[in-house]
């Protein structure tokens, strides 16, 4: 099982400390109701989640699994399972139930990873995406991957005429109207990161 120890023994505590002969049946429950949410959300996301959990003689979904099975690119599927795990702690943060008592003693109090505050850090001070990545060391995507999840959390601190130019904005628009949830994602059209901006962009818009 490649996860790391302290995960590892993270589980056995909860599975401990929670056994009980409703278990299986209140987890069941907890995981169907977060599945349904995720699902009018994105339902990719919602069968990504699900086919990567590994079980009695059942192995996960790996990257390569993910892309041909739901027919988008190795880097958006990144983007994706960085939405799930971001869905996934939310949920965690207010839902009473078997998935809250197992992860919210792992869940970080701040809203951003420590990584992602960094990067964002710089954003603010304006650097770009290039530059950001040369100085941590780390890819472009990953950099992406830190400014979806401040756009997912604090998006009142974005400067979104920098993060996605109105005129982006404007040419996005021509393709993808109506409600947020139900547009689907074409690689023709815009980046994966770009149109989820977009679709984040919009949503927030629309709840003002």
């Amino acid at each position: 099982m490649a996860i790391s120890y302290g995960e590892m023994v993270a589980v056995k505590q909860w599975f401990r400390q929670n056994y009980h002969h409703d278990l299986v049946k209140n987890l069941y429950t907890d995981l169907h109701r977060f599945g349904s949410a995720l699902e009018s959300e994105d339902p990719r996301m919602t069968t990504d989640l699900f086919n990567v959990m590994i079980g009695y003689q059942r192995s996960g979904w790996t990257i390569n699994q993910a892309a041909q099975k739901l027919k988008i690119k190795i880097d958006d599927i990144q983007y994706l399972r960085h939405d799930e795990m971001l869905a996934v702690s939310a949920y965690a943060r207010n839902f009473p139930g078997p998935l809250q008592q197992l992860l919210l003693p792992l869940i970080n109090e701040s809203p951003l990873n420590r990584s992602a505050q960094v990067t964002f850090d710089l954003y603010t001070q304006g650097e770009p995406i290039e530059l950001i990545a040369q100085e941590r060391r780390l890819k472009e995507n990953t950099i992406r991957e830190h400014l979806l999840e401040a756009a997912i959390l604090i998006p009142d601190k974005l400067d979104w005429d920098i993060l996605l130019p109105e005129s982006k904005r404007d040419e996005l628009s021509r393709f993808y109207k109506g409600e947020p949830t139900a547009w689907k994602f074409d690689e023709q059209i815009a980046s994966f990161y770009e149109y989820r901006l977009y679709q984040i962009f919009q949503g927030i818009t629309n709840e003002k």
